[in-house]
């Protein structure tokens, strides 16, 4: 991690160097492979890379750690190369179509961190509901039962409105609506969202 930082305000070419001079002792340097990935323009090799960097993080935490019950993955920093790195991966499955394969890595990381610290929930709840299975999107839902999230309160409207609930959309939207003020117009119509201009960071996109 010291690598990381060390590598934030230099030029690009002395990042490469850096990544490299830390790889080159030690093939297993988890967070300089991450790095590595991240640099590439070209999905497939960033994905490549990513591999990389998994299969390193694990070696160096072992197979005890792995399959420890209950160990406290992301608390324990020595677990977060592991975590960035598949979290990108699921990212990148996406980006080449593989939702289920993404589904499945996000999956893992919420096993192993049910507190989720990374915000799995944010990607891994749309992309079921877009696999056709809202009935683990509710469950991943149903987890979190305190939290109050537009994400999650699409999910829930659009499941509703396939059953044909009409009360459930009502009171979703309703919900999604007081969280943002902007769901209105980008739920009646995308075309009019694309005119507005937004206000807070909050962009259709964070949907």
């Amino acid at each position: 991690m010291e690598l990381v930082e060390a590598s934030r305000n230099v030029s690009p070419r002395r990042q490469l160097q850096m990544f490299r001079e830390a790889i080159a002792p030690d093939a297993d340097c988890a967070w300089a492979l991450l790095a590595m990935a991240r640099r590439f323009s070209d999905d497939r090799e960033k994905l490549e890379w990513v591999g990389r960097a998994v299969n390193a993080a694990r070696r160096k935490l072992g197979e005890e750690t792995m399959s420890t019950d209950g160990h406290p993955f992301w608390l324990d920093f020595k677990t977060r190369p592991d975590m960035r790195a598949m979290q990108l991966k699921g990212q990148l499955l996406i980006n080449f179509g593989r939702g289920a394969e993404a589904a499945d890595v996000f999956d893992e990381l919420l096993r192993r961190n049910s507190s989720d610290n990374q915000g799995i929930w944010h990607m891994q709840s749309p992309l079921l509901m877009e696999l056709g299975r809202p009935g683990k999107m509710k469950e991943l839902v149903g987890r979190h039962p305190d939290v109050i999230n537009v994400v999650f309160s699409m999910c829930l409207m659009l499941s509703a409105l396939l059953d044909g609930d009409t009360g459930e959309v009502e009171r979703q939207f309703a919900a999604v609506s007081n969280d943002n003020e902007f769901t209105a117009v980008i739920t009646v119509s995308p075309d009019v969202a694309r005119t507005v201009r937004w206000q807070n960071g909050w962009s259709p996109g964070l949907i």
